[in-house]
């Protein structure tokens, strides 16, 4: 139950591009398509982010639609054997992993501390300790929702990048 809970909160995707380009042509390539700023994104959907060799974050936006639970990949580019390869993970922004991480703290500590005071005092206050159980159950829902509205966000940044390193080949190394 804790892995599952880690995993459906913290977990990542793996994955590695292998480009056919030198490792400044494949940056150069990928900053095309990468919009440096979200107010790019009013003429359509498109990759926001940083592109450099040590830096790579590329989300997908699109226009009028927000998502805190939607992935970013995070990546760097280092060299291999016949160009670059591009090697990160498809995860939550570190922003939406501190807030659900606080989220999730305080609700534990309360239904923690509402159970101590009903068994000490009053069990009839059992109402108590369930509103936590059920602000669990709402932040559970909130997670699961957000990721089932950016559930092709992986599918379309992964083509981009493939398609703009000239990477016949990516896998995911998870």
């Amino acid at each position: 139950m804790v892995r599952w809970f880690f995993q459906f909160l913290y977990g990542s995707v793996p994955v590695r591009f292998v480009s056919q380009y030198s490792i400044a042509e494949a940056i150069l390539r990928l900053s095309k398509v990468v919009k440096p700023s979200v107010l790019s994104s009013f003429a359509g959907q498109c990759a926001v982010g940083t592109v450099s060799q040590s830096k790579v974050r590329v989300e997908r936006v699109i226009p009028f639609v927000g998502n805190a639970w939607k992935p970013f990949f995070y990546g760097t580019f280092t060299a291999g054997e016949a160009g670059a390869v591009l090697e990160g993970a498809f995860k939550f922004s570190a922003f939406t992993r501190i807030f659900m991480s606080i989220w999730f703290g305080f609700i534990l500590f309360w239904t923690l501390l509402a159970t101590v005071a009903i068994l000490q005092n009053s069990p009839a206050d059992l109402w108590f300790p369930l509103a936590g159980v059920g602000m669990f159950a709402a932040g559970v829902a909130m997670v699961r929702v957000g990721k089932w509205f950016a559930r092709n966000d992986v599918a379309w940044l992964t083509q981009l990048i493939a398609q703009e390193l000239g990477a016949n080949s990516y896998q995911s190394t998870g």
